[in-house]
């Protein structure tokens, strides 16, 4: 009888054991601590910094319909108010998309590990407006203090967004000694990626295995806002990096499905006519046409993902949809 015993103890053991490969995954990837970083008591990036980033880095997977993108951050904390400014950590997304997977943990001084629990991380809505929320996820890293290093990982998908480029930040609010980038390609793209750096050198994408490619960026000084500042897409640094897919693959050109893609918006109805005849007046020349045509959309037409717009996210939020020229002359 014993060992029927045993094998009913194994059936009913079983399916929890194969849960355990999974939760110690998610404990065991992370990257080894270096001792040295440990004893640091002077930040290297900026001597006057309360916490450093010691990476940034962000995994962007464009594989699948939705882009992923799993960030892995590393900070180590020199001052109280380094611990005040670095243990809250929120993390803000739309409803469109999912943040999921979020861990963390703090590496004391002496070495000693605390794990963020579950029940730590919690969930709230900023707004809600026309069926669509933005959703904020907090948590406080546990056990932080001078000398320590806390870090955190979570996995963003997002669906509101083209799936053939991405917009990468290499500047955040911290300063941070290694930010990288590692893109996935998917098997129907075209060629590699191709990139437009803002703010900063063109430096070309480092090619990897398995349709990898990625970009560094090394000491970077933290982001300071400062009155009457130029748009902060004009003062930080970022990429734009973009594929092509194969048009053997998916059966269209990327640039037919853009251009089909902005038809409605860019089309020429009579109350674009209209507003057009009424901005040139009694303009005579080309030169004095073009000139009371760039007047009005200068002075009538706003721009409202521009910083200078004035407009908060909540403002932003509440703006209809815009898919016709003509909505932008009848200022709606």
């Amino acid at each position: 009888m014993k060992p029927v015993r045993a094998w009913g103890c194994l059936f009913v053991v079983l399916p929890f054991l194969m849960t355990l490969p999974c939760v110690a995954l998610a404990g065991e990837d992370w990257k080894p601590i270096d001792p040295a970083e440990l004893k640091m008591t002077t930040p290297v990036v900026e001597k006057d910094a309360d916490a450093e980033a010691i990476f940034w880095e962000v995994q962007v997977d464009f594989s699948s319909q939705n882009k992923v993108f799993v960030n892995y951050v590393r900070i180590k904390i020199f001052t109280e108010r380094g611990k005040e400014l670095r243990s809250k950590v929120e993390l803000s997304y739309s409803s469109k998309n999912k943040l999921e997977d979020i861990t963390g943990r703090t590496i004391r001084a002496n070495g000693t590990i605390v794990e963020l629990t579950r029940e730590a991380i919690f969930e709230s809505t900023l707004v809600k407006l026309r069926g669509i929320k933005i959703i904020t996820k907090t948590f406080v890293m546990p056990a932080v203090e001078p000398g320590a290093i806390i870090e955190y990982r979570w996995r963003e998908v997002r669906s509101d967004s083209s799936r053939y480029f991405a917009r990468l930040s290499f500047q955040r609010e911290i300063p941070m000694r290694l930010v990288k980038y590692t893109l996935k390609a998917p098997s129907d793209s075209f060629s590699g990626f191709r990139t437009k750096p803002f703010n900063m050198e063109d430096t070309a994408m480092m090619a990897e295995n398995d349709r990898r490619f990625s970009y560094t960026m090394t000491n970077v000084r933290a982001f300071h806002e400062e009155p009457h500042m130029p748009p902060q897409d004009q003062v930080r640094p970022w990429l734009l990096a973009y594929y092509e897919p194969s048009m053997v693959a998916v059966g269209f050109n990327i640039n037919k499905s853009l251009f089909d893609d902005y038809k409605s918006r860019t089309k020429v109805s009579d109350e674009v006519k209209r507003a057009a005849v009424a901005a040139i007046g009694d303009a005579s020349t080309p030169e004095q046409k073009l000139g009371r045509l760039f007047e009005f959309c200068r002075s009538k037409i706003k721009n409202v993902n521009d910083d200078a717009s004035g407009l908060s996210g909540v403002d932003r939020a509440k703006l209809k949809e815009n898919k016709s020229a003509s909505r932008e002359i009848e200022g709606e």
